[in-house]
């Protein structure tokens, strides 16, 4: 399958993408507090670059409970590309972690 090259938007975030207007309801309390607790966001980047480059490279993970070891496997498994730019314009785009055709 050849998909169009977005490779230009890679790493960056739409700005109409799904996780980014709920902000606009915080109150000041609630907006101090995702700011302290960017960590958990810095965390979640991390874990999908370690998911995303296992994929690519086809490294199983040990049989476990874990959802995380599980969506590798699967994608693994099924042969699924990672990070699929789905493009609808430059505003509004989305990443789809992992694809299949």
């Amino acid at each position: 399958m050849i998909f169009n090259d977005h490779s230009n938007l890679e790493g960056l975030h739409a700005p109409f993408g799904a996780s980014k207007s709920s902000w606009l309801r915080y109150d000041d309390k609630k907006a101090i507090d995702v700011y302290k607790n960017m960590h958990a966001a810095e965390m979640g980047t991390r874990l999908h670059e370690w998911a995303k480059s296992t994929i690519d490279l086809g490294i199983k993970q040990p049989k476990s409970k874990k959802t995380l070891y599980s969506y590798v496997n699967d994608a693994i498994g099924f042969k699924m590309n990672t990070e699929v730019v789905l493009l609808y314009s430059e505003r509004f785009f989305r990443y789809c972690r992992c694809y299949i055709f």
